[in-house]
């Protein structure tokens, strides 16, 4: 089972401006649409990211906590 996570919801949290531009970076295996009903049955195309498309929009993103993720990622983890 693999996990999504919405690209419009990561990029409000991450602060990044402009999803279009963020997401256009990722690689095609990274990013992709799953259909979701709304609450009256209609079907929406949903905009999202894999785990390492996660990773990928954090290392991104100039907001104070990822910036800090980015240099634990980099010193401690790599």
């Amino acid at each position: 089972r693999k996990i999504f996570y919405v690209i419009k919801d990561v990029c409000e949290i991450l602060d990044i401006k402009n999803p279009n531009h963020a997401v256009s970076r990722l690689d095609g295996d990274e990013k992709g649409a799953i259909a979701l009903n709304d609450t009256i049955g209609r079907s929406q195309m949903i905009s999202v990211v894999n785990e390492p498309g996660l990773y990928r929009l954090i290392m991104q993103s100039r907001k104070k906590e990822a910036r800090e993720f980015q240099r634990w990622i980099a010193h401690d983890v790599l």
